[in-house]
């Protein structure tokens, strides 16, 4: 990556900076915390080991940067854009990234725990061992992701959409998934113990008889676990009221 300038070091703690242009730079070992980056632009630069804890940046743009070791942590990125980034071992613990749109990025050794992450975008991605312990991820989309060893513990799942998504060895204990899609999902090996399913769609005997189940998983039909084939548990009983965007969709 070919940065246009570099600033490092500078300790810029509660500062007024929105709609700054950072594009093309290499921030390293920054200060941001509680900053206004509002509409702040990152694009195609490089960020590294720096700190925007607490600092209001919606809408802030970050379309292909390199983002590695940075804490996030109760910042305030709603429909922040992080389209085709890398980003590498940063923590979003507690941060506000709802409507934030993470296509094509590649996320990696990543805390997410107790954020809003409602209505996000990670479609076409790459994410490995991620945390999303708590999470509130209720209408986000995975469509085509490639998840591995990724955690979503106790986290809101309403309404996801996983069509096509890979996702292997990852744990969903506890997670809520009502009317989750999981059409021509890969589910290898797939925790689904103590998680609700219940009027999860488009789900096969194969898919969830290759995932892990057991009494304390509600099944997509509303019945307990474990998910035996031919059960017909994998069907919901009834309609799932539709997504805003389903609702949209059949509207116009």
């Amino acid at each position: 990556m070919t940065t246009r300038r570099i600033l490092e070091r500078l300790n810029l703690e509660g500062a007024l900076l929105a709609g700054t242009d950072y594009s093309e730079t290499a921030l390293e070992r920054m200060v941001f915390d509680g900053a206004d980056l509002a509409g702040a632009a990152f694009s195609d630069g490089l960020i590294s080991d720096s700190t925007l804890r607490a600092a209001q940046a919606p809408g802030a743009r970050f379309q292909g940067a390199s983002v590695s070791r940075t804490n996030f942590s109760g910042a305030n990125l709603a429909e922040s854009a992080f389209h085709q980034s890398r980003i590498n071992e940063c923590q979003f613990i507690g941060t506000n990234l709802a409507g934030a749109n993470f296509h094509g990025a590649h996320i990696q050794f990543c805390r997410f725990e107790r954020a809003d992450m409602s209505h996000v975008r990670f479609n076409n991605g790459r994410m490995l061992n991620c945390e999303f312990g708590r999470t509130n991820l209720e209408e986000a989309r995975f469509v085509n992701i490639k998840l591995r060893y990724a955690h979503f513990t106790n986290s809101n799942l309403i309404n996801a959409d996983f069509r096509d998504a890979t996702m292997q060895l990852c744990d969903f204990y506890g997670a809520i998934l009502r009317g989750a899609l999981f059409l021509g999902a890969d589910l290898s090996s797939v925790d689904f113990r103590k998680a609700d399913l219940e009027g999860a769609r488009d789900l096969t005997q194969t898919q969830l008889g290759r995932a892990l189940t057991d009494e304390t998983t509600i099944l997509p039909n509303g019945t307990r676990g474990p998910y035996m084939r031919r059960s017909g548990a994998e069907r919901p009983v009834y309609h799932w009221i539709p997504t805003e965007e389903e609702q949209e969709g059949a509207s116009s």
